[in-house]
């Protein structure tokens, strides 16, 4: 990981420009600032990359491409997790409402069969079969 620059946006600024003007070498510009000429380089480069935006601690204007493809990939799995939970609530739901079909009898307006009138239910139907005598 690199370390924060003691630098701030403005002091890197105001090198480079001098340096591009032609005002300054990377060696004078690096004698003045108290920098490195490398870094004079390295913030040159990144300034003519980004833009002022580019001299920023990360060096970069923006968010990589490989940023954004993830963040792109985030938000298409997010969208489909929230499909696939409102799904499963739909599941659930009707889940329930079928599990449950002893309230439906209980309130339907007819009267419950007694015991009895089963019990002969039963045996009639066992009466109109062929080839099963009792």
């Amino acid at each position: 990981m690199a370390r924060l620059s003691v630098f701030s946006v403005e002091d890197k600024y105001r090198l480079v420009l001098a340096v591009i003007s032609g005002e300054l070498s990377s060696a004078e510009a690096a004698r003045r600032g108290r920098a490195s000429e490398q870094s004079i380089s390295t913030w040159k480069r990144q300034f003519l990359a980004g833009g002022k935006a580019g001299l920023a601690e990360s060096g970069r204007a923006g968010p990589s491409q490989r940023e954004r493809q993830l963040a792109e990939e985030n938000g298409q799995l997010k969208a489909a997790l929230g499909e696939a939970h409102v799904e499963l609530r739909v599941w659930k739901s009707h889940s329930k409402s079928i599990s449950k079909p002893s309230a439906v009898i209980r309130r339907s307006s007819q009267p419950s069969p007694k015991p009895c009138q089963l019990r002969d239910a039963g045996q009639a139907g066992r009466r109109g079969t062929v080839g099963k005598e009792r």
